[in-house]
């Protein structure tokens, strides 16, 4: 929703739509497009969240070059789906709360010692 009420649908055809199911995980490093992404799976395709509440930024900005060199960054629309409401300031809820492996490396995540990762195994083996 942009400033002034305007609404901006985005709609794709599901004529090649993948039926499978779905797991994200999620944590305080989850924002903006990336929570519109896990808001939308969650909400259209009945995915499940795993792990820690996101950064919750709902807002699209656009920076704006002034005349000396700086810049003025506005705020212009708000992030959210047809069924969840806006989540800026806020973040997204996970599903299934679920702390990362204390030495959790995003480069060698093990599925028998990250409890994030083995619990979305779980769901999706379910």
């Amino acid at each position: 929703t942009y400033q002034g009420g305007k609404t901006e649908t985005v709609l794709t055809s599901d004529a090649d739509e993948l039926n499978l199911p779905m797991v994200i995980l999620v944590n305080g490093n989850t924002a903006s497009a990336a929570e519109l992404f896990s808001a939308s799976l969650r909400d259209f395709k009945g995915s499940k969240l795993v792990g820690t509440q996101t950064y919750g930024k709902g807002i699209m900005q656009s920076t704006v070059k002034m005349a000396d060199g700086g810049g003025l960054t506005l705020t212009v629309a708000t992030y959210q789906t047809t069924r969840s409401d806006n989540y800026h300031g806020v973040g997204l809820a996970p599903d299934v709360v679920m702390e990362a492996g204390e030495n959790t490396i995003i480069d060698n995540v093990d599925p028998d010692t990250d409890p994030q990762l083995s619990t979305a195994i779980d769901i999706l083996m379910q």
